[in-house]
């Protein structure tokens, strides 16, 4: 585990989302920062996991859409790793998710995000800020008109 002084010359490493090795991981940390934790079949098949030394810091999940808008979400990291190594993990979580959107040629990105500090990466990132003070709810769908989803 990532614990401690950084050794601020180490490199960071980013790999594809792996459902059956990554999944249980990313629910215990979103679920330590009191996240939302999206099931299995929620998740993008392009999601990306920032590691340093073999060990994940950080993931996000790139969301293809009929347009040429992509959705960046469900970034989390691992809440117990020192803060400035997942400050850098973040920023290359960043820079390879606005790489992946210009290869697949899409035109911009929306995310949803809280917290400042993160805000701020984002906008140092390129980002801008579009609305404030919003509420982001998902609604599950069940049962509609007699289809079941399970």
């Amino acid at each position: 585990m990532l614990v401690g002084n950084a050794i601020k010359n180490e490199s960071y490493n980013v790999r594809g989302f792996n459902l059956e090795q990554d999944y249980d991981m990313l629910y215990k940390w979103w679920r330590l920062h009191n996240s939302f934790p999206p099931k299995r079949d929620q998740l993008s098949d392009c999601g990306l996991i920032v590691e340093r030394e073999n060990n994940p810091i950080c993931a996000g999940f790139l969301y293809s859409t009929d347009s040429s808008i992509c959705v960046f979400e469900f970034v989390v990291c691992d809440p117990t790793i020192d803060k400035e190594i997942r400050d850098k993990a973040l920023t290359k979580l960043i820079e390879e998710a606005q790489k992946w959107a210009a290869e697949s040629l899409y035109s911009l990105i929306y995310t949803s995000v809280r917290g400042l500090k993160y805000i701020n990466r984002l906008k140092n990132a390129g980002f801008i800020e579009v609305d404030k003070e919003m509420t982001h709810m998902f609604y599950e769908v069940k049962e509609i008109k007699g289809v079941i989803n399970e």
